[in-house]
């Protein structure tokens, strides 16, 4: 996981780590609520950047399902790193067969991005090569998606969070 918050500007390279190896690469921009930008009177904010390891990515396992959480909180398990906007990043494995509910807290969008196999989000089967991904507006009411994998494993990113006009309230 790295979070990079751009300010004044910032340079960087999207390259594996590792030659030979399969990278999966989501590169996700996230508007900051005006309180946490810059006055256009001022150049703006040096860059900054938040990182963490796999290995330091925090795990939940529930039968037939494990879930990484590498930015915000699912159930009691957060990510250690604390980015500028509260934002929610999940990255699950259903194996053939199981479920599992991701609960989407009041005045939060959510999306699911099909990663790997078939998936059936709230009833409605995607798949990991197709071009629809399922989006959830803000509600006043708490959310949930349920996620199964019905025809063999699957693998999916689940992202959550306060749309900006919300936060400017």
């Amino acid at each position: 996981m790295h979070w990079t918050a751009a300010g004044r500007g910032v340079v960087h390279e999207e390259i594996p780590a590792e030659t030979g190896k399969v990278t999966h690469l989501f590169q996700i921009f996230i508007g900051l609520p005006a309180s946490r930008r810059l006055p256009a009177s001022r150049q703006g904010a040096a860059p900054y950047a938040l990182s963490l390891q796999p290995e330091d990515v925090p795990v939940v396992v529930l039968p037939g399902v494990l879930i990484r959480v590498p930015l915000g909180i699912f159930g009691t398990v957060q990510s250690p790193i604390h980015p500028p906007t509260r934002i929610n990043l999940l990255d699950i494995q259903v194996g053939a067969g199981a479920a599992l509910t991701v609960p989407v807290a009041p005045g939060e969008n959510a999306f699911v991005m099909p990663i790997k196999g078939r998936l059936t989000v709230n009833g409605i089967e995607y798949d990991a090569d197709g071009s629809e991904i399922p989006a959830f507006s803000a509600s006043d009411n708490a959310q949930s998606i349920s996620l199964e994998a019905l025809h063999g494993s699957m693998e999916a990113a689940v992202f959550s969070g306060i749309p900006v006009r919300y936060q400017e309230q």
